[in-house]
């Protein structure tokens, strides 16, 4: 008996020091992870009109961290540029780092103004000369009077109004980094399709503001109809 007790607790010993290194392993992980974190997040912040997207960690090496990042930027990001930024988020964690970094380019659109309406043009009667009668003398004591000329009408012309055709803004799928674009059947709402980039899109409303970004009505040349955000379309193509 005593040695059955001995033997229980010093395999529930074992099992206490595994789980302590396990869960000690994975505190020291998360920490590290949240250092990353903010030291790629304050770095790309430093890059011009540049905002973090997507952040990989490999940690599969003890002695190297592996990240893949991924920017969203309205400008093109050179490769001193990119060596900057390694070398500062390395400085940061004084850990070496292998980066792959992706930039998504974007396109700022400026908000879109309706056409200026037409006015109808305005219909005006036209006058019309009123018979005057006209009397002829004669060689005689009598004097007799001349037929009464009848007044011919004048043809009054009408003027039509010309419709004013609605402008049709047309253009493409594009900055999207050949990976196509969801298309959401309310602005920032849940997605029924995707478009390919390249894809020829009109136009239908817009653009609305949600969830802090631009969204344009577009519909495709097959006649589906949804929302995509304006930083993936190019108008005007």
């Amino acid at each position: 008996m005593r040695r059955g007790a001995s033997g229980c607790g010093i395999l529930l010993g074992i099992v206490a020091i595994t789980l302590a290194v396990l869960t000690l392993n994975l505190i020291t992980q998360v920490r590290l992870e949240q250092e990353v974190r903010a030291a790629v997040s304050s770095e790309v912040g430093q890059l011009p009109s540049a905002s973090l997207v997507d952040l990989q960690i490999d940690q599969s090496q003890p002695d190297i961290i592996k990240l893949d990042v991924t920017i969203r930027s309205t400008q093109s990001i050179s490769y001193e540029q990119t060596v900057t930024l390694q070398k500062g988020i390395a400085g940061r964690l004084n850990r070496t780092v292998e980066l792959i970094l992706t930039v998504v380019p974007t396109t700022r659109l400026n908000p879109f103004m309706p056409p200026t309406p037409t006015p109808p043009p305005t219909n005006r009667p036209t006058p019309t000369a009123a018979p005057t009668s006209t009397w002829t003398p004669t060689t005689t004591p009598t004097t007799t009077p001349a037929a009464t000329p009848t007044a011919t009408p004048t043809a009054t012309s009408t003027n039509t109004p010309t419709p004013t055709a609605t402008p049709v803004v047309v253009g493409v799928i594009a900055n999207t980094g050949g990976q196509g674009v969801l298309v959401r059947a309310s602005p920032g709402g849940r997605s029924f399709a995707a478009w390919t980039e390249g894809t020829r899109v009109t136009l239908i409303s817009g653009p609305v503001e949600a969830d802090g970004r631009a969204w344009l009505r577009l519909s495709d040349e097959s006649g589906v109809e949804g929302w995509v955000a304006a930083e993936y379309v190019s108008l005007g193509q």
